[in-house]
């Protein structure tokens, strides 16, 4: 087997470390910034109003979760990222089958 029949068929197929930044960065603003507002419109129907305020109090209020260092928080706004690399890992999987 000579080493053309191995590699990849595609770019999109081959993990670019310079492009993980990027995406990563993505991720965490999707996570800082929209997680908290999808957060916040799915709670006020089923929970109600925010007890501290609106969108902008919820928002400071993980920022100092995070600042603090609470995993839980963490684990929320990675969560982006973290669905990136399980998308990557199910990929993986589906073409090795």
């Amino acid at each position: 087997m000579d080493k053309t029949s191995q590699q990849p068929t595609h770019d999109h197929e081959v993990l670019n470390p310079r492009h993980e930044p990027v995406i990563f960065l993505l991720s965490l603003g999707v996570g800082v910034l929209i997680m908290p507002l999808l957060l916040y419109l799915a709670g006020q129907p089923v929970l109600g109003p925010y007890a501290n305020g609106g969108y902008l109090q919820l928002l400071a209020d993980i920022l100092k979760a995070l600042a603090t260092g609470s995993f839980a928080f963490w684990l929320f706004v990675l969560g982006p990222y973290l669905a990136v690399w399980v998308w990557r890992l199910w990929r993986l999987a589906w073409r090795l089958r």
